[in-house]
Parts: structure tokens; sequence; C-alpha cells
């Protein structure tokens, strides 16, 4: 029997790259006693593609119809990690600026030069889903309508100013 084959139109073979593969004894209870049942190979596979919902529903139609049984989930992430942070560091500072301008302006004065700057940094939530149905089956009723939600991050900044009054 041929081993089944995984094929997307449009995807590099090399961008498949394995993250796990290991092979346990499994076993199953009997009588309450554990009795050798084989053995179980898991591979671990991981398929990066850019948000493309036609070539996301071509690989799961192709994972589908392969024969392979396979469990999978499906991650989304931000693709340029640093360049968000960045981002999201000068936005906290630009916030922090506002606030403090709006704060020392009521309170009559002005902003001097900035003696600290002090941040921390919040975890970035991605967003996950696992299909929890049988693929074939799901990929049968048509191709599912799959969005990533937005991106949660959260950066705390605090800055010290000098004060100059009027």
């Amino acid at each position: 029997m041929p081993e089944p084959t995984i094929s997307v139109k449009g995807v590099d073979p090399t961008q498949l790259k394995t993250t796990h593969f290991g092979v346990d004894a499994d076993y199953r209870t009997e009588d309450k006693k554990s009795v050798f049942n084989g053995w179980l190979a898991r591979h671990g596979l991981r398929l990066e593609l850019l948000v493309d919902c036609d070539q996301l529903n071509r690989a799961l139609e192709a994972v589908a119809v392969s024969g392979t049984q396979a469990k999978f989930g499906i991650e989304f992430q931000v693709r340029d990690q640093a360049g968000f942070r960045e981002a999201l560091l000068a936005d906290a500072m630009r916030s922090a600026r506002r606030n403090a301008e709006a704060s020392v302006s009521a309170a009559g004065c002005r902003l001097g030069k900035v003696q600290s700057i002090e941040y921390g940094w919040s975890e970035i939530r991605f967003s996950s889903m696992e299909y929890a149905r049988d693929l074939s089956e799901a990929c049968a009723m048509g191709s599912p309508d799959i969005e990533p939600e937005d991106v949660d991050a959260q950066d705390s900044v605090t800055m010290v100013w000098q004060l100059i009054e009027g």
C-alpha cells in the first residue's frame, strides 16, 4: 500500500518542516491490566503560510483527501514581531507624552527635558484555533471561512519630565 502524500498547489514542499518525531509503545487496559497494543508514531509538522484563505483551503483539502487521518491545529501570529513591538512601544511613548502634556497644561506648566524612561513589555496574545471535527467531513461541507482575530497587545511606559512653570 503506498504511503499517503500531501501536495498543495502553490506550496513548495520544502516549506513543510518537522517539529517533532517520536515512536512510543501504545497500551490498552484489559481486566485492569495494561496490555501492549502496538507502536504509535507521531510526526509533528509545521507549514507557514501568509494569510491567504484560498491557499489555506487548498492545504486543508489536501490533508483531508490524503488518507493520513492527521490531527492538526491552525495558528496565526504576527510575522514581524520585533517591528510590532517597536511600533507598540512608540505608540505607548506618544500616548504617555499626550497624557503628560494634558496634565501639566491644566496645572499651568510645560514639559521640559525627559529625565527618565521606564517601560515594561507585556506579552502579545496571538489568536489560534483548532479543528474539533473530522477534516474530511469539514471539507465536504465546503471551504471553512477562517479569519484571524485582531492581535491584542499592551505596553506600559513611565516617563519622567522636568516641569517648567508657566
